[in-house]
């Protein structure tokens, strides 16, 4: 699940969302894992972490936040890049050439992108959205359906190997961004060869390909000035990263809280204490495991043979003649609750859930 998913999808019967790695915020899991279920049906919300997670979204945050030094560095770049004298360029616009501009400067890929970013956080440059929205591509068909592609296609099966070698497996399951010059500078050929060969397996059904729109172009929203001399507000600046660390660490206490109900330590994290628990996130459920009816090892097989047929909970009391019929019944609340045994339509017990009805 992604932020893409939390904020596009409008969806009521989502039944179960998996996060493959940790947010980096309470506000982003909530936002995503909360797309489950939204009619009212049970669904599941689950989150897959390793403690390399934090370490890695931790490193994320870092790289976000170029030095201050960095960020002035750039911009002067960005004028020399232009040939923009002191106090021209106000509000005009330029086509923007990011991994050009990296390499006659000399300048870190991920550093210089979120350079640009904070500058245009500033108010100095104005990006337009093709700079966040490169080329896309994902491969529609299996593996075994493209390996036999590239047997019956030897023309095009370099190429999809410099694909999958620069873009990973991931092409498989989710749109990725991609960049025709970088791709052209690897199979060794022109950029317009690379959009035509993409297009060509879109047309064959192998692949999606949507192309970048417009080119990436930066705006001088206030006219250039000395790196030097640029006001820039690093106590605002440092805050931000600050926040952004504060969250991660939220997120970080939420996954290894194993005793906290997660509905009431997310409710608490939005400011609200009055939260119940909920009886059934993985911690409620593991603190009644804990609490088990003092009888319950002994009804248990007891109960699991005798709904070998259904039968509605008077019937069971009935048939199982236990000494005390409120410790039999705790025993039945406690399975149900557990999913080891369900409660049909029509009020009788079974060991197999319900079935859906067909629409």
């Amino acid at each position: 699940a992604t932020n893409a998913f939390g904020m596009g999808i409008d969806k009521a019967d989502v039944r179960t969302v998996v996060h493959m790695q940790m947010p980096a915020s309470p506000e982003a899991y909530y936002q995503e894992a909360g797309r489950a279920g939204r009619d009212g049906k049970k669904a599941f919300a689950v989150l897959l972490y390793r403690n390399a997670d934090s370490a890695q979204m931790r490193k994320k945050i870092e790289s976000s936040f170029p030095s201050v030094e960095f960020i002035k560095k750039v911009y002067q770049c960005l004028g020399n890049h232009y040939k923009l004298a002191a106090g021209s360029g106000y509000l005009e616009s330029f086509d923007f050439d990011l991994e050009s501009f990296e390499k006659t400067y000399q300048l870190s890929s991920v550093e210089t992108y979120y350079a640009l970013k904070k500058l245009e956080w500033a108010g100095y440059i104005q990006l337009n959205e093709s700079f966040f929205a490169p080329s896309r591509v994902m491969i529609v068909v299996d593996h075994n359906a493209l390996y036999a592609f590239q047997v019956a296609h030897p023309k095009e099966d370099g190429f999809i190997k410099t694909l999958l070698r620069t873009y990973g497996g991931e092409l498989f399951s989710n749109f990725v961004g991609v960049q025709e010059k970088q791709l052209a500078r690897l199979h060794n050929c022109d950029p317009d060869e690379i959009v035509a060969e993409l297009e060509r397996l879109q047309n064959l059904e192998m692949l999606e390909y949507e192309k970048q729109k417009d080119k990436p172009q930066v705006v001088f929203t206030v006219g250039r000035m000395d790196a030097t001399k640029m006001l820039f507000n690093e106590k605002a600046y440092l805050e931000l990263k600050q926040n952004e660390l504060a969250r991660l660490r939220a997120m970080e206490n939420y996954v290894n809280d194993l005793k906290v109900c997660r509905q009431v330590s997310l409710v608490e994290y939005f400011g609200e204490s009055s939260a119940l628990d909920c009886g059934i996130c993985d911690n409620c459920l593991e603190k009644k495991k804990k609490q088990k009816p003092v009888r319950y090892a002994f009804f248990r097989p007891l109960v699991n043979v005798a709904l070998k047929r259904k039968m509605n909970v008077l019937e069971l009391v009935q048939h199982i003649k236990p000494e005390n019929k409120d410790e039999l019944i705790q025993v039945i609340n406690f399975m149900l609750e557990e999913g080891l045994v369900f409660m049909h339509a029509d009020g009788r017990l079974g060991l197999e859930p319900p079935k859906a009805k067909s629409d």
